[in-house]
């Protein structure tokens, strides 16, 4: 019988045998840890976005509910822009269009929780916000920017900037569908040749939602033909939807 031959009951393995084994599980798990460095490298990075899950704060500020739900919040001094913006969504997948109704323009007390990716932050709406008196002052007017035509790719809003990470591309289509179909808003983001993001809040041309007119057009490159416009720091494109286009 050769002297490899092993059977479990030995207390040792053969010394050839042992060699042999002792080669090619190095060799596989130098294999498998390359393999692991190669996927890591070549994985696409997760993003920025942050969700501060748990982390409920107070807020105060004037409600705007369209073309979405915003929160402005004002600027101490004499900060330009004088408020900032900050756009609502509803717990879960949903818009939070029903919590604001009826409340453009008021001064509210708010509960809700940060959202935030790179200097675009959103913010989840914990109830329905308590009116804080009547409003001093006006918001900042909006500036038209002209039109455009932009590459980039649909999101949703909530997901996009911190509540999944990445929050785009194919592998969160189905989720950011369902998202936009509930009132989240959709954003466009479009990159630069560094990978720096701009994103803009969607809506159609006459300024209202676009909502589930966008659903089959959403994480797939797009080329859009519209108004860009801002108020504040936060930017809008304004299309038609069959200004939207597939490019693949």
């Amino acid at each position: 019988m050769s002297e490899d031959f092993y059977v479990g009951y030995d207390p040792k393995c053969p010394p050839g045998l042992t060699r042999f084994l002792r080669a090619r599980v190095t060799a596989l798990l130098v294999g498998c840890a390359a393999i692991a460095v190669v996927l890591a490298t070549a994985a696409r990075p997760l993003g920025s976005g942050n969700f501060a899950y748990g982390t409920v704060r107070d807020f105060e500020g004037r409600i705007l509910e369209k073309p979405y739900p915003i929160l402005a919040v004002m600027r101490p001094g004499r900060a330009v822009p004088a408020w900032s913006y900050y756009p609502l969504v509803g717990r879960g997948k949903h818009g939070a269009d029903p919590e604001v109704a009826g409340l453009d323009g008021r001064m509210v007390h708010l509960k809700g929780t940060l959202i935030h990716r790179d200097a675009s932050t959103m913010v989840e709406l914990m109830a329905r916000p308590a009116a804080a008196g009547e409003a001093v002052g006006g918001v900042d007017p909006v500036i038209d920017h002209g039109i455009v035509t932009v590459i980039g790719e649909i999101v949703d809003g909530k997901c996009h900037l911190g509540v999944m990470n990445p929050g785009e591309g194919q592998t969160h289509r189905a989720c950011a569908v369902r998202c936009i179909s509930g009132g989240a808003p959709p954003l466009l983001v479009t990159r630069d040749s560094t990978g720096g993001a701009m994103r803009y809040l969607l809506v159609d041309e006459n300024d209202q939602p676009l909502g589930k007119r966008v659903l089959d057009l959403i994480a797939v490159p797009v080329r859009v033909t519209g108004r860009t416009w801002s108020r504040g720091d936060l930017a809008f494109l304004s299309a038609a939807p069959s200004t939207i286009e597939r490019i693949r």
